[in-house]
């Protein structure tokens, strides 16, 4: 929503971080992807979630549930729904593996 908690999520979103997707509901987003952490990214995120952008993309650490770490490519991205925005978050831990080696 407009104020950057989540409305739904799906199954893949659930089983990426370890829970049922319906525990994420009204969780703040920045919160679940480390979006508060850096302030560039902090500003481009308030700003598609205020209208002023259409889309921020950037790649985050995240916890799954049972403690390991995953690398995520984020992205949000205004809708047709006035208020509403889509965030989709991209499993990318292997590429990040590979290239680290």
């Amino acid at each position: 929503d407009h104020d950057g908690r989540v409305l739904s999520a799906n199954r893949a979103m659930g089983s990426l971080l370890g829970t049922r997707p319906q525990a994420l509901t009204s969780t703040p987003v920045a919160d679940l992807t480390g979006l508060r952490l850096d302030e560039r990214v902090r500003a481009a995120y308030h700003d598609v979630l205020q209208g002023r952008g259409e889309r921020m993309s950037c790649t985050s650490r995240l916890k799954h549930a049972d403690g390991h770490t995953l690398w995520a490519e984020i992205t949000v991205t205004t809708t047709a729904r006035r208020g509403e925005s889509l965030l989709s978050v991209t499993d990318i831990t292997e590429r990040r593996d590979l290239q680290e080696r």
